[in-house]
């Protein structure tokens, strides 16, 4: 059902740049947050997600799209992605509290929301670099994320019933889509920058998170690949 909806929603936007028909939508936040065209973000890097409050995440031409802010009485372990437009939040990020393997939890941003996902990073070099579960009891990842988090160098693939890998999503330290505004939007806070560029159809919101997880893990060790 969330798929049909991301496809009507698509179809339905008068700027639609590109053929939607060969997209699987990839929905996990929310069905709006998938746009129909490939998009990229300004991302900045940071020492972990403490160091992001009150962030401000734009796109190649400048226009924002996610903010961060910390929830009420939140601690350097939780963090709010918030609609720039709406100002509302959207996601909740925060680190899971047992956790043998430094697991992270994607939430309904409300104190009582229902969990969207688990994302866990693999240490000591085996299997991919950071996998998503977006079920509870599943012990195969429905996401893989994989290359060199320190230097801002991977790709987010969804895995593919039966096998197989599809990327939805790739970091980088430039962008031929950028703009001149973008990249001097994003100096003006005075730390390093790097590109999410997000496939048509793919939940950017959820994959935000992710990169913005990727940058918290490879603050906490610069081991895990």
């Amino acid at each position: 059902m969330a798929q049909q909806q991301a496809v009507a929603l698509v179809n339905q936007q008068a700027w639609l740049s590109a053929p939607i028909g060969s997209c699987n939508p990839v929905v996990v936040v929310g069905a709006h947050f998938c746009l129909p065209q490939k998009t990229t973000l300004v991302m900045q890097e940071h020492s972990g997600l403490a160091d992001q409050h009150s962030a401000t995440i734009v796109d190649a031409y400048s226009r924002p799209h996610f903010a961060l802010a910390p929830p009420p009485f939140s601690t350097p372990t939780k963090l709010l992605l918030l609609n720039a437009a709406s100002n509302m939040p959207v996601l909740r990020i925060e680190r899971k509290l047992i956790s043998p393997h430094g697991s992270w939890l994607l939430s309904q941003p409300v104190s009582e929301g229902g969990r969207l996902a688990k994302v866990q990073p693999q240490a000591g070099g085996e299997g991919p670099g950071v996998q998503v579960f977006l079920s509870r009891t599943s012990k195969a990842p429905d996401f893989v994320i994989k290359g060199n988090l320190r230097c801002k160098c991977f790709t987010i693939f969804r895995c593919l019933p039966g096998g197989g890998e599809l990327p939805i999503a790739s970091v980088a330290r430039d962008s031929q889509l950028a703009t001149a505004n973008a990249f001097l939007m994003s100096m003006l806070s005075h730390a390093q920058k790097y590109y999410l560029t997000i496939e048509p159809g793919v939940d950017a919101a959820f994959v935000t998170a992710l990169a913005l997880l990727c940058d918290q893990f490879s603050s906490e060790s610069s081991n895990l690949f």
